[in-house]
């Protein structure tokens, strides 16, 4: 059996209440909104995965708007593009395409931070230049053989495996 409120196109305010005072659940007929006031909360508790947009305890066919903090207790999938104003990872990241940082002509500082305070590598995009801080070295090499820095006062040119070979392109050397 069907209980029915009002008839299709002519509805019916519905309000539930429960225990709580203030807290109760709203069919609002003037906007078509299902409204959950006060400390209601909906809970759905099945354990249904989800593989899709059609998929899973709950789907809806369009956007969702969230005012408050949204916890995710597992995996997030999201496909297409996400727009995110402020993005703090405590944890390890894998990107498995290509990092863009801005657009061309439209460049933005990037900083990475090392173990020591104080010491970064940074591409500056006002100085079109990768920027290094003091005793910050450059290693190259799988064992880092050869090492690049400036310490403050001094600069510095390290080569610990093989011969330091300068040449220019005419040499000959290269």
């Amino acid at each position: 059996n069907t209980f029915s409120v009002g008839v299709d196109n002519t509805g019916y305010d519905v309000k539930f209440f429960g225990t709580t005072s203030g807290s109760y659940m709203l069919w609002d007929e003037n906007v078509d909104d299902l409204i959950l006031a006060g400390a209601s909360t909906l809970s759905i508790d099945t354990t249904t995965d989800s593989s899709s947009t059609t998929t899973g305890s709950f789907h809806t066919d369009g956007g969702v708007g969230i005012a408050k903090k949204l916890y995710v207790g597992t995996d997030l999938d999201v496909n297409g593009t996400t727009n995110l104003d402020i993005v703090d990872i405590d944890g390890a990241t894998q990107i498995d395409n290509t990092v863009s940082v801005s657009t061309n002509g439209n460049g933005q500082d990037v900083k990475f931070f090392g173990d020591t305070s104080g010491s970064f590598l940074l591409w500056d995009q006002s100085d079109d230049a990768l920027e290094l801080t003091d005793s910050s070295p450059i290693k190259i090499g799988d064992g880092g053989d050869m090492t690049v820095y400036h310490d403050g006062s001094d600069s510095y040119v390290t080569n610990a495996t093989g011969a330091l070979k300068l040449a220019t392109e005419t040499s000959g050397i290269a």
